[in-house]
């Protein structure tokens, strides 16, 4: 009896035994799954519209995106300011050891459906200046809790007229135009049309309060053999110079009237040499117009696509303008033979490569027959040596030849 009492316990102490080593194993694979289950941090907030604003029936939906230092995309979370609500909340996940965020809103709205607000903005250290703005640091032993309020527009209305009574051709006239601040931090566009028949172009633009002044330009997307392509306002009349453009002053003015420039026609025709055909994939031209003191003037983009030989162009500069130098520049020339030089200028006896031997070509009226031709390369091999029998040190030596 004494035996089977013995037997029984120590059966019972192998059972509990093995029910303790079981329980520990089975805690501890818990505790090695939460150990490598990835630690998040909760970043949370709301979303303000400004001024008491509430939002109008419809909702305005809004995301919130959030990046670290370096602007790589951590997390979204999107959210809605009800009908005649001011705010919305958010919460957004992050990884464990981001120590700076940036933390942006976005308003999930159609292109065409305007709100008297900037549909992108961000917290910042200022609310009045959003250049200022720097990231928001982590602190992983508190919640983070990050606000933002949403940007407030004013309205500034730009038309676009033609000039001297005229109208748009019957496929119509397209253009842009382009707004920036002085220091070119801020930068908004907006397209329309000259419709067929019509003088005039109408824009609306929401820029942002804190902004005090905007210039303004014009670029038309149609090219035209009557207007000058890109131009800027001034109260005097449009400018093709940036540099004279008006900074116009947003707390006295809320429209502005941009007449587009007329001007001459240059016409020409861009070949290869000796009746060469394009290869490979094509060849990206800009031909270019400057004054004698090396002054930017006009421009018009070629794409000569393989097996043509030859492409015709033209350029518009203004009507102020009376004499200008014509060059060909090459780019994201995709040739391993470069068989051709990156850039010439128009002179009466041909494509030279130096500006002081291109011609000046006369356009107070229509200037044709200004020909230009890509100027054939040919291999040059040289072999750089150091002297006295020396060689390059173990990191090397970088050299350049011109």
């Amino acid at each position: 009896m004494k035996n089977l009492k013995r037997r029984c316990s120590a059966g019972l102490l192998v059972l509990l035994f093995t029910f303790m080593i079981f329980a520990s194993v089975l805690i501890t694979g818990v505790q090695v799954m939460a150990d490598e289950s990835p630690i998040t941090v909760l970043i949370s907030g709301t979303v303000i519209l400004p001024d008491g604003d509430v939002a109008p029936e419809s909702g305005i939906d809004v995301r919130i995106n959030i990046y670290d230092s370096d602007w790589q995309h951590l997390a979204s979370s999107n959210s809605r300011f009800e009908p005649d609500m001011s705010t919305a909340t958010y919460d957004a996940i992050i990884p464990e050891g981001v120590l700076a965020v940036w933390v942006e809103y976005e308003l999930l709205v159609p292109e065409d459906y305007l709100l008297p607000y900037i549909k992108y903005g961000g917290h910042y250290t200022t609310s009045t200046y959003p250049h200022d703005r720097q990231p928001v640091f982590i602190d992983p032993d508190n919640p983070t809790i990050i606000d933002l309020v949403i940007i407030r527009a004013k309205e500034f209305n730009v038309t676009v007229v033609l000039p001297d009574g005229d109208v748009a051709p019957e496929q119509g006239l397209q253009l842009k135009i382009e707004v920036m601040d002085e220091l070119y931090q801020y930068y908004n566009y907006a397209y329309s049309e000259f419709y067929a028949g019509e003088s005039s172009a109408e824009f609306t633009v929401y820029v942002p309060e804190y902004i005090p002044s905007l210039k303004v330009m014009y670029y038309l997307l149609d090219p035209s053999d009557k207007y000058v392509r890109l131009a800027w306002y001034t109260p005097e009349g449009t400018t093709k110079d940036e540099a004279n453009a008006y900074a116009v002053m947003l707390n006295s003015t809320e429209s502005i009237v941009l007449p587009v420039l007329t001007g001459n026609i240059i016409q020409g025709t861009l070949y290869l040499p000796d009746g060469e055909l394009v290869s490979g994939t094509g060849i990206n031209v800009s031909i270019r117009a400057y004054d004698n003191d090396w002054n930017y003037i006009a421009s018009t983009y070629l794409y000569l696509e393989p097996d043509i030989s030859e492409m015709p162009f033209s350029i518009t500069v203004p009507g102020d303008i009376s004499e200008v130098k014509i060059t060909y520049e090459m780019y994201n020339y995709d040739n391993s033979t470069n068989a051709y030089y990156w850039s010439g200028w128009y002179s009466n006896y041909g494509t030279v490569l130096n500006f002081n031997e291109a011609t000046l070509v006369d356009v107070t009226s229509l200037a044709t027959g200004i020909d230009l031709t890509l100027i054939r390369t040919k291999e040059l091999n040289v072999t750089v040596v150091l002297p006295d029998g020396d060689i390059a040190p173990e990191q090397g030596l970088q050299i350049k030849i011109e």
